[in-house]
């Protein structure tokens, strides 16, 4: 059996009261607590998730960079079949079938400025290198 303690003897009342003033207290501290604790785990989180978009953009990077050295081969072979640096059709073939394969979040809009500034880069360093390989000849 149990032995009465000192809480024991006061009225209910009394006993509900005090406990209830301890569980205020001890619900303040859990709260502190727990608020604590989400932003050391949302901390967490979005370092996390930052880290991941980090890689992400690496792999973008790298990417682009592979995509920017087959333009300058297909700059090359334009300048030999002496095609223009600009391909219109091709560019709006290449719009509408990312357009197409887009599964979102993005929107076709964001999908096709980003793909345009894209394809500009490309031109750009396309012609670039058709620039150097004139001034070299």
């Amino acid at each position: 059996m149990r032995k009465r303690g000192a809480n024991d003897l006061r009225p209910k009342a009394q006993q509900g009261f005090k406990q209830a003033s301890r569980d205020s207290e001890g619900i303040k501290s859990r709260l502190a607590f727990l608020r604590d604790n989400i932003m050391e785990h949302q901390t967490m989180d979005i370092e996390y998730w930052r880290k991941e978009i980090d890689g992400i953009d690496d792999e973008l990077l790298r990417l682009l960079n592979m995509r920017a050295r087959l333009a300058l081969k297909v700059g090359a072979l334009k300048k030999t079949a002496n095609l223009p640096i600009c391909d219109p059709v091709r560019e709006h073939s290449v719009l509408a079938r990312l357009k197409t394969l887009n599964s979102g979040p993005l929107d076709e809009h964001a999908v096709g400025k980003l793909f345009r500034r894209i394809i500009r880069e490309s031109r750009r360093i396309e012609s670039g290198a058709l620039e150097t390989t004139a001034s070299a000849t």
